[in-house]
């Protein structure tokens, strides 16, 4: 899609994931040396996103019983930012706060 926008000015870009090349979270930290292992893979915000998703919802249904129903899943996700302290430190938030910052880059 950038590619396409043809512009003299930078353009801002937000996301709703830290740059997985900056940020020195345990979280971001973990994605590195997981993606190290597949070389030809694109690593991106995109691939972090996803990487983030598997990783809560695994956390989520760790804490439902092994034959868990939608209802526990919802439960226990809509409760990860409030009690999860790797989720909290990635996005710096504090104990119990749940709004999510915005991240933001530069393309031109």
């Amino acid at each position: 899609l950038l590619a396409r926008i043809k512009s003299s000015q930078l353009l801002m870009i937000t996301e709703v994931v830290p740059n997985p090349f900056k940020c020195s979270s345990r979280l971001c930290n973990e994605f590195r040396v997981h993606t190290a292992e597949y070389p030809n893979i694109k690593i991106d915000h995109v691939l972090f996103e996803g990487y983030l998703n598997a990783v809560v919802f695994s956390k989520a249904a760790q804490q439902c019983p092994v034959n868990f129903d939608d209802q526990c899943i919802l439960d226990k996700l809509s409760l990860m930012l409030e009690h999860d302290a790797d989720l909290q430190e990635l996005f710096n938030l504090e104990s119990g706060k749940k709004k999510l910052p915005v991240f933001r880059s530069y393309s031109s």
